[in-house]
C-alpha cells in the first residue's frame, strides 16, 4: 500500500489491523441473546502500575476489579448471558426481586468470548435486577483493551502508561459486560492507581482519596452509551488546556517531554468543536473533552466519548494531519457516539460521516476552504480496492475489516452524493433531524433515510418524492461502482452504465446496476447542471456539448470513459483555456483516463493528449499532477503496448527537459512541506515515478528532512521507500543522509 499517500487514510482507521481481521470477524459474528440488557455499571479498577515507588513485577503488570451491573429483565430466563475474554472470574452474585434466585455456576466459551451465568431458578421480567462480579487480568502488550505503553519524561526517564483501546470488541478484555454498540448504558467508574500517576476516564472527575502508595479517582456518571467508547489512561502525562464559553474544559495530554507541542491541537479542537455545535444545533454533552497522545497506540486516534486516544503522530506530529484528525475525532462525538450503529456491519454511518464532516471541520478553521478537493481523496482511493466490501455488508464480517479504508471513505463519498442532490439546506436539515431524534441511541440505515424523508420536498424525474432508499439500496449493498460510457454525435451526448471490473465477491443487490446522478459541466460553465441515468433504462440522451464533462467536479461515486473523439474535443479547449472547466472537473477526467489506458480499456494517447495540455496550463495541481501521471505511464505501464511509442518518445524528452524540477512550489514554501506534498500527489501514482524527474536540491532536501524527522517509523516508512525508488542522480543528492540500509523499491 502507497503509505506516503494515504498517510490520513490509514492513521484514522482505529480497530482493523490485519493480523486481526479473521479473528475480529469470527468473534463478532456471535452475538448476544437480547432477553436481558444492561441499563447501568458500577467499576471500580485497581491497576498495578508500576514506577511510583511500591514494589511492582514489571514482567507480571495485573489489574483486579469488580463490576455491578444493574440489568433489564425482558423474558424469563434462568441464564444470563454477557462478554468475558481473557479474564479470571473469582465470585458472581446475582440481585433480584425473586429471594430465590442464586447464581449455580457459570462458564466463558473461547470460541464466542459468551460469559453463562446459570441461575437455579428462572427471574420473572422485571427492571431491578443486579449481577455482582468480581475479576482479574493481565494488561496486554498488543495495543487492545488495557495495555501497557510508555511515555518520557524531561530528564530522559521511561515511564510505563496504561490505556485503552476497546473498538471494536476488547472491552469484554477489561470487564465482563455485554459488549456490543446496541446496548447502551450509563457508566460510573472509579480508578484505583498508584499515588503520583493521572489517571484519566471518559467523565470529569469528581473525587479523589489517597491512601499511602495509592490513590482512588472518581468520575461523573457517563451517558448512555456503548461498551466500545468506554475509556482509561493512567501514567505519567501533562497537559494545556482551554474553557469554552459555555464551560466545557479541553485538555491535551502528552508526555512531558512533548508538552510544548500540543498547541495546535489544543487551539484547533475549540473552534471545530464549537462550530459543529452550530452546525448540528446540539451541544457537546459532556463536560470535558481530553485528547490524549499515547506512545506506539497501533491506530492514528480512537473517538471514546470524553477521552480521546491519539497515537503520538497524530496529536503532536504535523499540523496539517492533527488538523485533519482531530476533526474527524470531535466529528464522531455525534456520529458514532451521541448517535451510534446498531452492529458493526453499519459502521459506514459512524465513519462516513465522521471522514465527511472533517472538511466543514476545515472551513471551520478556513472559510475559503474548498471542500471538494477534500472530497477527491474520499473517491479516488476506495475506487481502486472497491470489489471486495459494500457499506452494509450484512453478516460478511471478514469483508469490511480487510477493506476498511474502503468503507470509511467510500461512505464519505455516498454522504456527498445525498447532500448534492438534495441541496445543502436540505442535506443539513436532514442531519439535525437524523442526530436529534436519535441521539443516545442506536441506528442502522433507515433511520438515516427516514430523516431525509422526513426533511425533503426533492421530487424525482417523474415529478414524485424521491425514493433516498430505492436510490441508496443499490450503492450501500454492491460492492463496485458504475462507469459511464459516453459518445457524443451532433451534440447528442449518449451515455450508458457498466460495470467493468470484476468484483472480488459477489455483492450484487441490483444486478450491478445503479440509479445515477450524472453531474454534467460545458466547456466555459461555471454552472454543473444534473440529469439522471436510471438503472433500468438502457442508456441516457442529453443536448450537450461535444466536450462536455461527466461527471463534474468530481461529486458522482463513479467514472467516467469517453469516446476517441470526445477526448480530443475535450483536450482542445483546455488547450484553449484550462480554466474552461473547473479544476476538480479535470482532475477526475484525468485520473480516470489514465485509470482505462494502464487497463487497456482505452488508448494511452487518449490519457497522452490530457495530461499533456495540462502540463503547459496555468494550474499547478492540474501541471504538476500530469507530469507524474505521464512520467508513471511510461515508466511503470505493465502493459507496454498500449503506449503508443510516438507519445513515449514526447514524455521522455519532456521529463528530460525538466531540470531541478520543483514538486509543488507552494509547498517547498509552506511550513507544513510534509503534509502539504502528500496531499497533492494524486491518489493512484506509483511513487517510483516521481523519483524519475530530476528533483531540485531543495526539494530532495525536504524529503529527506522528512524522512529523518517522523515522529515514529510509520510516519518515516512513505518517503523512505520513496526515496528507496530513486533516480541515480536524486540518490546522490541524498547519498548518506538518511542512515542505513538503503530501502528496497518494491513500490
Amino acid at each position: 500500500m502507497r503509505l506516503l499517500i494515504l498517510v490520513f487514510i490509514l492513521a484514522i482507521i482505529k480497530p482493523f489491523a490485519s493480523e486481526l481481521d479473521a479473528r475480529i470477524a469470527d468473534v463478532a459474528s456471535y452475538r448476544l441473546p437480547r432477553h436481558v440488557s444492561p441499563s447501568h455499571y458500577d467499576i471500580h479498577i485497581k491497576t498495578y502500575l508500576p514506577g511510583y515507588g511500591w514494589k511492582a513485577d514489571e514482567n507480571k503488570i495485573t489489574f483486579e476489579g469488580n463490576v455491578n451491573i444493574l440489568l433489564d429483565i425482558k423474558e424469563t430466563t434462568d441464564k444470563l448471558v454477557l462478554h468475558s475474554s481473557s479474564l479470571n472470574i473469582i465470585s458472581a452474585t446475582f440481585q433480584s426481586d425473586e429471594q430465590n434466585v442464586s447464581i449455580s455456576h457459570w462458564n466463558v466459551q473461547t470460541e464466542s468470548q459468551f460469559l453463562t451465568f446459570y441461575l437455579n431458578n428462572t427471574v420473572k421480567v422485571q427492571s431491578s435486577a443486579g449481577i455482582q462480579i468480581n475479576f482479574q487480568g493481565k494488561v496486554r502488550t498488543d495495543g487492545l483493551g488495557l495495555f501497557a505503553t510508555n511515555s518520557t519524561r524531561e530528564d530522559g526517564t521511561v515511564m510505563t502508561n496504561f490505556a485503552t483501546q476497546f473498538e471494536t470488541i476488547f472491552a469484554r478484555n477489561m470487564i465482563p459486560c455485554f459488549d456490543e454498540p446496541e446496548f447502551k448504558a450509563t457508566w460510573n467508574v472509579s480508578l484505583e492507581h498508584p499515588t503520583g500517576s493521572t489517571a484519566l476516564s471518559n467523565g470529569i472527575e469528581v473525587e479523589s482519596k489517597v491512601n499511602d502508595d495509592w490513590k482512588t479517582t472518581t468520575y461523573k456518571k457517563t451517558l448512555k452509551m456503548s461498551s466500545y467508547i468506554l475509556a482509561l489512561f493512567i501514567g505519567d502525562i501533562q497537559f494545556k488546556e482551554t474553557i469554552l464559553n459555555n464551560g466545557v474544559r479541553i485538555r491535551v495530554y502528552t508526555d512531558p517531554v512533548n508538552i510544548d507541542r500540543v498547541d495546535h491541537a489544543l487551539n484547533i479542537s475549540r473552534i471545530v468543536l464549537e462550530g459543529f455545535e452550530r452546525q448540528f444545533g446540539i451541544r457537546y454533552p459532556m463536560e470535558k473533552l481530553d485528547f490524549v497522545s499515547v506512545q506506539n497506540f497501533k491506530f492514528g486516534a480512537m473517538e471514546n466519548w470524553g477521552l480521546v486516544i491519539h497515537n503520538a503522530y497524530s496529536l503532536i506530529g504535523d499540523p496539517m494531519d492533527v488538523t485533519e484528525i482531530v476533526i474527524h475525532e470531535i466529528a464522531h462525538q455525534w456520529f458514532g457516539n451521541l448517535v451510534t450503529m446498531k452492529y458493526w456491519d453499519h459502521i459506514w454511518l459512524n465513519e462516513g460521516f465522521a471522514s465527511y464532516m472533517t472538511s466543514y471541520g476545515l472551513t471551520f478553521l478556513d472559510p475559503d476552504y474548498q471542500r471538494d478537493t477534500f472530497y477527491l481523496n474520499c473517491q479516488f482511493n476506495p475506487q481502486i480496492n472497491d470489489g471486495g466490501v459494500s457499506l452494509n455488508f450484512g453478516k460478511n464480517l471478514s469483508s469490511v475489516m480487510n477493506n476498511a479504508a474502503t468503507v470509511y471513505m467510500k461512505g464519505c463519498s455516498f454522504v456527498r452524493m445525498l447532500e448534492n442532490i438534495f441541496g445543502t439546506e436540505y442535506f443539513n436539515e436532514a442531519i439535525k433531524f437524523y442526530l436529534e431524534k436519535n441521539q443516545y441511541d442506536n441506528v442502522d440505515d433507515n433511520d438515516l433515510y427516514e430523516a431525509f424523508r422526513t426533511s425533503s420536498e426533492t421530487l424525482d424525474t417523474n415529478g414524485k418524492p424521491f425514493d433516498i432508499e430505492k436510490f441508496a439500496r443499490c450503492w450501500t449493498h454492491q460492492n463496485g461502482f458504475p462507469t459511464i460510457q459516453v459518445s457524443n454525435d451532433n451534440g447528442i451526448a449518449t451515455l450508458t452504465q457498466s460495470h467493468l471490473y470484476e468484483p472480488q465477491l459477489m455483492l450484487n443487490e441490483c444486478d450491478y446496476k445503479w440509479d445515477i446522478p450524472i453531474w454534467y459541466q460545458e466547456p466555459g460553465e461555471a454552472r454543473v447542471q444534473m440529469a439522471w441515468l436510471n438503472r433500468n433504462s438502457t442508456s441516457l440522451e442529453l443536448v450537450a456539448d461535444d466536450s462536455v464533462i461527466i461527471n463534474a467536479n468530481s461529486i458522482g461515486y463513479y467514472e467516467v470513459l469517453y469516446s476517441d473523439k470526445m477526448y480530443e474535443k475535450i483536450a482542445e479547449q483546455v488547450a484553449i483555456n484550462v480554466s474552461r472547466y473547473s479544476v476538480n472537473s479535470l482532475r477526475r477526467t484525468l485520473h480516470d483516463v489514465f485509470r482505462y489506458s494502464r487497463d487497456g480499456l482505452t488508448p494511452f494517447h487518449n490519457a497522452f493528449i490530457i495530461a499533456y495540455v495540462l502540463v503547459f496550463g496555468e494550474n499547478e495541481i492540474l501541471r504538476h499532477e500530469s507530469v507524474l501521471y505521464l512520467v508513471d505511464a511510461v515508466y511503470n505501464t505493465n502493459n507496454k503496448s498500449i503506449v503508443n511509442s510516438k507519445d513515449i518518445e514526447t514524455v521522455k524528452g519532456l521529463v528530460n527537459q525538466i531540470e531541478n524540477f520543483e514538486l509543488f512550489p507552494k509547498c517547498v514554501q509552506s511550513q507544513t512541506f510534509s503534509s502539504c506534498y502528500q496531499k497533492r500527489i494524486p491518489q493512484n501514482i506509483n511513487l517510483r515515478a516521481i523519483m524519475q524527474l530530476k528533483l531540485s536540491q531543495n526539494t530532495m532536501d525536504l524529503i529527506v528532512a522528512w524522512a529523518e524527522n517522523g515522529v515514529n517509523e510509520e510516519a518515516k516508512l512513505g518517503p523512505k521507500l520513496m526515496l528507496g525508488c530513486s533516480t541515480k542522480e536524486n540518490l546522490k543528492k541524498i547519498s548518506g543522509k538518511l542512515g542505513g540500509k538503503q530501502m528496497k523499491c518494491n513500490l
